[in-house]
C-alpha cells in the first residue's frame, strides 16, 4: 500500500508544483496597475509595476506650445511645428494592454483597454 503511495508521490509533487507557480506569477497588465501610472511617472516607475513592456516604439508627437505660440518652442502661431520624439511602450496579457507613452523618460499619456 505504501509503495503504491509513494510511486505517485513524485508525480503529484510536480502536478502541486506547477499549480502553485502559475498561481503566484500572475499578470501585471491589471487595471488596478495601470491605474497607478501617473503622468509624471518615470519609465523605471513604471517598469516596476507593469515589469518589461511587451512592445516598444519611437513615434513623433507635435510641439505643442510652439504650435500655441507658447514658450516651449519660440515660434509664432502658423509655423510648423517640430515634432519631439516619444517612446511608446504596450504590456500585453491576451485582449488586455497598457500603452503608456513617456517624452523625456517620463509618462505624457496612458490608455488601457480589455479591462
Amino acid at each position: 500500500m505504501f509503495h503504491r503511495l509513494f510511486a505517485r508521490t513524485p508525480i503529484l509533487v510536480v502536478i502541486g508544483l506547477c499549480l502553485m507557480l502559475s498561481g503566484c506569477g500572475g499578470s501585471k497588465i491589471t487595471k488596478a496597475n495601470a491605474d497607478k501610472i501617473a503622468t509624471g511617472m518615470t519609465e523605471k516607475e513604471v517598469s516596476d509595476i507593469l515589469g518589461g513592456p511587451s512592445e516598444t516604439s519611437e513615434v513623433e508627437m507635435p510641439d505643442m506650445g510652439a504650435m500655441l505660440g507658447g514658450m516651449a518652442g519660440g515660434k509664432m502661431p502658423g509655423m510648423p511645428a517640430t515634432p519631439k520624439k516619444a517612446k511608446q511602450s504596450v504590456w500585453k496579457d491576451g485582449d488586455k494592454a497598457i500603452a503608456v507613452t513617456f517624452l523625456d523618460g517620463k509618462v505624457v499619456q496612458k490608455t488601457a483597454t480589455g479591462f
